[in-house]
């Protein structure tokens, strides 16, 4: 069976969650012998422009992955959805809202004109709330899953997204409360909906000794790893910071490492730090160093950070909005959650003074990794959500 995973950003300069273990996913699964492909567009990212083509167009091998890459463009530059209004008129009418958010994103012409052209392989689409998942999946729902990092957000609850799950009702779920989630609001049968969660990489080392030597860091610090932004909760996270510092007084810093502008509340001082990007071995270096990580997001559908906090020792305290987050660390006692200010406060106050409950919940976590997140594990379920896809289709040509 031949794979194509679409995903809108894909490339050594993308950063990104959903990215990571798209990046990761295609990796792992050439290394188990599937023959992969990644379809993407020229645009880099998220939080860069994106009208603005950043890689070049056409085939290119990244980490050994074959990719190709098709010119990005807006929903008025797409011609073929002229051509197929035999798609077109199987939509239902959606809110107004809604049909604006499913041409706001980045588009490509040329990469559906190439979906609708290839006649065998199966698609991964990635990320529900991407136009070009919407789209891209219409044109071969039969042969498509859904690899959709679901959030209990705004989109997940728009009659577009229900409608697209029931087209394609073959979903790759990273985590149990986003599976939960898909089937609490969609129409998807129980067996089609596959957790195969994420691998971690468990030979990673961080050195703490060295991060604080490079950063000039000597105080303990809460790390933040992450798109920094709004929806992510850091604006959030820095005035609980700030709050918390002037009620306890502590020498506590606060490091934001990520994508994104970051804008410092003047309070801030010194005692907020913005490291921009880190290069991978400095995240695994940061997460070593940290007293704890914080995950102040209520949207996550895996948080990798997590995992790799844990993997160095490191516990981590999380927004409790965040069912996913929240269940990780209630399966693997390698945290804490909140859910106000109060209850922040609380749980720093808890963990800051007992340095070896700290390090007992660092272990619980790297363990809780060790035992549930690796790859072997990841690509097993997998396999076994493909093979139930080539029943199905077997079964339905008889």
């Amino acid at each position: 069976m031949r794979l194509i995973f679409v995903t809108t950003w894909y490339g050594p300069d993308t950063v990104g969650g959903a990215e990571t273990l798209c990046r990761r996913l295609a990796e792992e699964l050439q290394r188990a012998g599937y023959p992969l492909e990644v379809w993407s567009t020229t645009s880099r990212g998220y939080t860069f422009p994106w009208f603005v083509p950043h890689y070049p167009p056409g085939p290119f091998k990244w980490n050994g992955i074959p990719i190709r890459r098709f010119p990005v463009a807006r929903w008025d530059e797409c011609p073929f959805w002229g051509e197929r209004l035999d798609l077109l008129r199987r939509l239902p009418v959606f809110p107004p809202e809604e049909v604006h958010h499913l041409l706001e994103m980045p588009q490509s012409d040329a990469l559906y004109r190439a979906i609708a052209e290839e006649p065998e392989a199966f698609f991964v689409f990635f990320i529900y709330s991407h136009n070009l998942t919407f789209w891209g999946a219409q044109i071969v729902p039969e042969r498509s899953f859904l690899l959709p990092c679901l959030h209990d957000e705004p989109y997940a609850y728009h009659a577009a997204t229900a409608w697209l799950m029931e087209q394609v009702p073959w979903l790759l779920c990273i985590s149990e409360p986003e599976r939960e989630l898909a089937l609490q609001l969609y129409p998807v049968p129980p067996e089609q909906a596959f957790l195969i969660g994420v691998g971690i990489d468990p030979d990673v080392v961080g050195d703490a000794a060295r991060f604080r030597a490079r950063y000039g860091i000597e105080e303990p610090f809460l790390l933040y790893l992450g798109r920094r932004d709004t929806p992510k909760g850091v604006p959030r996270l820095m005035e609980y910071f700030l709050t918390y510092r002037k009620r306890r007084g502590r020498a506590l810093k606060l490091l934001l490492a990520g994508p994104g502008e970051l804008e410092v509340p003047p309070e801030g001082g010194s005692s907020i730090v913005d490291l921009g990007l880190l290069s991978e071995a400095d995240k695994h270096d940061a997460c070593a160093a940290a007293t704890l990580l914080v995950q102040p997001s209520p949207i996550e559908s895996f948080s990798i950070v997590l995992m790799e906090a844990w993997l160095q020792g490191t516990p981590v305290l999380v927004n409790g909005h965040c069912a996913v987050t929240t269940h990780h660390c209630q399966q693997s006692n390698g945290g804490l959650y909140y859910r106000d200010y109060l209850e922040f406060e609380a749980c720093l106050d808890y963990l800051l003074e007992r340095p070896a409950l700290r390090e007992r919940m660092g272990a619980c976590g790297r363990a809780y990794v060790l035992q549930h997140h690796t790859w072997p594990t990841v690509i097993e379920r997998l396999q076994g959500a493909l093979e139930a896809k080539e029943r199905s289709l077997r079964a339905a040509a008889r």
